[in-house]
Formats: C-alpha cells, sequence, structure tokens
C-alpha cells in the first residue's frame, strides 16, 4: 500500500511540474506545436485503427482443416444448422 501511495504521489508531482512548465515555461508557438503533434497522434490512430478494423472479422480457411473442425461441422450439419 505505501508502493502505491508514493507512486501516486509521484505522479501527483509530475503532472503537477509538467503543467506549471506548459503553462509558465511555454511560448504560445511551443504550445501551438505541442497541440499540433497531439493532433497529429490522434489522427494517426484513426487512420490505424480504420485501416485494422477492415481486416477485422476476415477468417482464413486452412487448405487441410483439423479434425475436430469437421466433426464439429458435421455435428452443426446433424442439428440443421
Amino acid at each position: 500500500m505505501k508502493k502505491l501511495k508514493v507512486t501516486l504521489f509521484l505522479l501527483a508531482v509530475a503532472a503537477g511540474g509538467a503543467y506549471a512548465v506548459y503553462q509558465f515555461l511555454l511560448t504560445d508557438e511551443a504550445k501551438e506545436s505541442i497541440a499540433n503533434g497531439c493532433e497529429s497522434l490522434t489522427r494517426g490512430y484513426a487512420e490505424i485503427k480504420d485501416a485494422l478494423q477492415e481486416h477485422y472479422g476476415v477468417v482464413a480457411e486452412d487448405d487441410q482443416p483439423l479434425f475436430n473442425v469437421e466433426q464439429t461441422k458435421r455435428e452443426w450439419e446433424a442439428l440443421g444448422l
């Protein structure tokens, strides 16, 4: 439990420090550059997600299915499904 508290405290200090640096030490140009970088990452993530979704649900059949696959197909056919 103590490690968790220390970790959370360090994370809070790091986040507070990063916020202070962002607000007080960076120029408007630097802030705009960071915003553009974040937008670029967001667009890249969306493009990758869309590309992966196109392949979602694609089933690749083996040339020689396993015995249990054939047996299962026969059982489904016997049930009329």
